[in-house]
């Protein structure tokens, strides 16, 4: 099963952001999976199809629908992202919303 991260847990490795524990971790795998380790923590594997782009703003739309929230975490990655990037992917959004 692969163990590319996403989610949350691509946006800690994307923007080193080491010093963050994760409670839930997200990956690309080839089935739905939940794994809990002793210490709670939760790896969850996710089908190909749920893999978000590999751009932040779309980790960080998959991260807010499945991992845990954690405001001191994504207020450090809102810092790594441009005001543009956002306004851009909101954008993009809202276009293809209307386009279905």
């Amino acid at each position: 099963m692969s163990t590319r991260p996403i989610g949350s847990n691509w946006l800690k490795n994307r923007f080193k952001l080491s010093w963050y524990t994760l409670t839930h971790n997200s990956y690309e795998g080839t089935r739905s999976k939940v794994e809990i380790a002793e210490n709670r923590t939760v790896s969850e594997f996710y089908p190909p199809h749920y893999t978000p782009e590999p751009t932040p703003l779309a980790h960080v739309e998959f991260a807010l629908k499945y991992d845990d929230f954690s405001l001191d975490f994504f207020h450090a990655v809102f810092e790594h992202i441009s005001e543009q990037d956002m306004v851009h992917y909101i954008q993009k959004k809202h276009r293809s919303i209307l386009a279905h």
